[in-house]
Order: C-alpha cells, then structure tokens, then sequence
C-alpha cells in the first residue's frame, strides 16, 4: 500500500509504502527494505510520509516512531537521534521550517529539527491562551502558495502568515451529530 509520494531535488520519485521504500529514475525502480544489522540502511519499513525538502533532500517519517534523512553522497538512512524512536511522540506529519530547519507534527505536538537533522526542539506548551496548545497532537502542517503555514490538531484549524510568530484559528463550521 502506498503512503507517500515525494520527489527529491536529483529527480528522482520517493514512493513510500507499508512494506518499504522505492526509488524511480523514470526508467527502473530501485527497492529499500529495513535491516537493523546493518547500520545506514532503512530503519524501518511502515513509512507514514516522505517530503522532500527546499534542499532537495529526502526526509522520512516511520509509523515505528523513528525520522531519518536520505543522504544521497552515500545512498544511506541517517536517523534523527533525538526523534527517533520515542513512542511518547508519535510522528505524524513533516513539513519545511521558515529558518530552514523541519517541523514535525507529533502526538505531542509540534518539533522543530535543524536544518542538519542535529539539534531538535521538542513540543513545547503554548504560551498564551489564544494561541494552539502546541503540546495537542498535529495531524497535519502544509504550506500554500502565501507562505502560510497550517497546521491542523484536535483543537481546530491554525495558520500562521510567513515571518509571523503568532498563529491564528480558522472558525469552521460546526457540522450536525449523526
């Protein structure tokens, strides 16, 4: 089953999957499977979401909890330490920072990671009561053509404008029980 799709600054198309990850030059597929023995491998197999980043990277979420980079010099998985791993967090979503770093939507909330994959800033509670309790789950975070970033959590609807700090609630409509 395929979860993912992203394409990397090489040209070449990410497909993520249940069971894997393959890479397609346009003309051949090449498969990745996980194997913990050996190290730079995938370090997992259920993939949640690839995204390629303004760097033309590849980053990959796993539904084991771990994050990792492609590093395309050696063709090996780079995990992100301090992500990876913590059952507490549960990856949901990636998604490109403004200071060229990654956020990472959680159960835990919202994780900033730098641009290098080294230095991670976990969820942090939101500092004013009109603002997202960014220690909510994020389910998704996607950028539009404005810059905008938005984040959707169990709370509602947020986005932020490009070089703003503060977030703002989208009202939605409140559907009828059924």
């Amino acid at each position: 089953v395929v979860t993912s799709i992203a394409q990397t600054g090489d040209g070449f198309i990410w497909i993520g999957t249940e069971n894997g990850l393959a890479r397609s030059d346009g003309y051949r597929f090449r498969q990745y499977a996980a194997d913990s023995g050996e190290p730079g491998n995938l370090p997992g197999n259920s993939i949640i979401q690839l995204h390629g980043d303004r760097r033309g990277r590849l980053w990959l979420l796993f539904n084991n909890g771990m994050i990792a980079r492609h590093d395309a010099q050696r063709d090996q998985f780079v995990p992100v330490p301090a992500l990876s791993g913590n059952p507490a967090l549960r990856l949901t979503t990636i998604t490109d920072a403004a200071d060229g770093g990654l956020l990472v939507g959680t159960a835990a909330g919202l994780a900033r990671v730098s641009e290098d994959g080294l230095k991670v800033v976990l969820p942090q509670p939101a500092a004013a009561a009109d603002q997202p309790s960014l220690n909510d789950p994020v389910g998704v975070l996607r950028h539009d053509q404005q810059g905008r970033l938005w984040m959707a959590t169990r709370n509602g609807l947020w986005f932020k404008p490009a070089q703003a700090v503060r977030w703002q609630p989208v009202p939605l409509p409140l559907l009828p029980a059924q």
